[in-house]
């Protein structure tokens, strides 16, 4: 679609006659292509979409930048006026000393600002902090590393069916991590099972399709015009 269709497409819709596609024409699940010709037929199709779908952003994006420059150019000089009579009213209240000026349009108050601390040396005030014993006035904040939960769950892992699993996105499958047994434990001595943790592990896959970008005749790899 060019500019000119765009624009007609914009207009149909504003008249709520948008002729846009129903969703329910795409299932889920989605089937499965029959062969390599039916899945580069698709893979045709996508670019094509995505290159529509990217005019009409581009398409948006114009008119949006169109319109906020007339904003800008229209509110600019009441922009102004405005910062002017608000300095106009603090500097009367302040010069008055008037905390509440009230009246049908707008109400102006004075209130006194807070105090505030500024650490501007942290290592240097924290150093102090400890060595005086003064742990009143830092605090220590403890976070799992995951990392380090994560190498542990690699050695070893349990079935978690029975644990709560809310947090574990649909798609993978939920274990309990296990404490390491040491070298010299007994044979009935049982693994300890980490509480509060949960290891997820993907049931497939993950994939991701991109644009094909030809190379310039330089070699180099440009980013597709948009």
């Amino acid at each position: 679609m060019n500019e000119d269709d765009l624009a007609a497409d914009l207009d149909q819709f504003e008249i709520g006659d948008g002729g846009f596609d129903d969703p329910d024409e795409y299932p889920d699940p989605v089937p499965v292509p029959v062969d390599d010709s039916e899945a580069r037929k698709l893979a045709r199709w996508l670019r094509a979409a995505e290159r529509q779908a990217d005019g009409i952003k581009t398409f948006a994006k114009t008119e949006q930048a169109r319109i906020q420059a007339w904003e800008q150019d229209r509110t600019a000089g009441l922009t102004r006026r405005i910062g002017y009579l608000k300095r106009a009213i603090e500097g009367w209240q302040r010069a008055t000393k008037t905390k509440t000026f009230t009246t049908p349009w707008v109400v102006g108050r004075l209130r006194p600002k807070p105090s505030r601390v500024h650490v501007h040396d942290e290592e240097a005030f924290i150093a102090w902090a400890l060595r005086t014993r003064h742990l009143d006035l830092i605090k220590t904040t403890h976070v799992p590393v995951k990392t380090e939960i994560g190498k542990l769950a690699e050695g070893a892992v349990a079935d978690a069916a029975l644990l709560p699993s809310e947090d574990v996105a649909e798609g993978r499958r939920a274990h309990a991590v296990l404490l390491p047994l040491p070298d010299d434990a007994s044979d009935d001595e049982l693994p300890t099972i980490v509480p509060g943790v949960v290891f997820s592990v993907p049931d497939a896959d993950g994939f991701t399709i991109k644009p094909v970008v030809p190379p310039r005749e330089d070699g180099t790899n440009p980013k597709e015009d948009q």
